[in-house]
């Protein structure tokens, strides 16, 4: 369902939010970070007991959160709850790999490439 509605930048919240709240809750608290999913920004936040994802993200058609339980153990990725709001941003690989509940860590990405007619 990601690439039908095609985020473009990804987030991942590092603090705990209350996993009660819906679509406005998690709009509010994107809106809290400085993104906005309704422009293309797919927010991601973990439960704190790493057993549940909610990621909210939108178009012109509206706001789309998806959730995800995960019935047989924890999210083993390297997550750290900070004490203050806060959020860094990911790749869509990373992203899938925590809706997949899959184990990774990573410590540090490759640099975005460019044509060299664009470098400066």
């Amino acid at each position: 369902m990601l690439h039908l509605m095609k985020p473009s930048r990804f987030f991942l919240a590092q603090y705990v939010v209350d996993f009660r709240k819906g679509h406005a809750g998690l709009l509010s608290e994107s809106r809290r970070l400085g993104f906005e999913p309704y422009a293309g920004d797919l927010v991601a936040f973990v439960s704190r007991d790493r057993k549940k994802v909610k990621a909210i993200f939108g178009d012109d058609s509206g706001l789309s959160m998806i959730y995800k339980i995960f019935s047989k153990g924890t999210l083993k990725t390297a997550i750290r709850f900070l004490e203050n709001p806060s959020a860094r941003d990911v790749s869509l690989a990373e992203i899938a790999m925590l809706l997949e509940g899959s184990s990774y860590t990573v410590h540090k990405q490759a640099d975005k490439w460019l044509p060299k007619c664009l470098q400066s």
